[in-house]
């Protein structure tokens, strides 16, 4: 079995242009997250799902953090700890009016984050 690609491998190795994360899927007990994404390869954009564990949403919720200048670690907490659900989702659409959009300079964030 081969392990899942982090979207920092996915974003190097694809080569994509822009993530713009529409929905956080969590699932309790469940050792990761789904992010519900449309990904821009070569000025196309495509829908995707993509997993990730939970020590790489951590260093992805810091660069979005600073990139977009809000507080991402609050607004996700609030909807997973108030839900009572087995599966909580996250429809940053609809809470910020807009994907949260990751460029190519903030995957070389992660990367230099990464090796550091």
């Amino acid at each position: 079995m081969s392990k899942v690609k982090s979207l920092l491998e996915r974003s190097l190795t694809l080569g994509y242009e822009s993530v713009h994360i529409n929905y956080i899927v969590f699932e309790k007990n469940d050792d990761g997250l789904l992010l519900e994404c449309e990904i821009e390869k070569n000025n196309n954009r495509f829908h995707t799902t993509i997993c990730i564990d939970f020590y790489e949403l951590n260093r992805l919720m810091g660069i979005l953090s600073s990139v977009h200048d809000l507080d991402i670690y609050g607004l996700i907490s609030e909807h997973i700890v108030s839900n009572t659900n087995s599966v909580c989702e996250v429809d940053l659409i609809k809470e910020l009016g807009h994907p949260l959009t990751l460029k190519n300079y903030a995957f070389n964030t992660i990367k230099t984050l990464k090796s550091a």
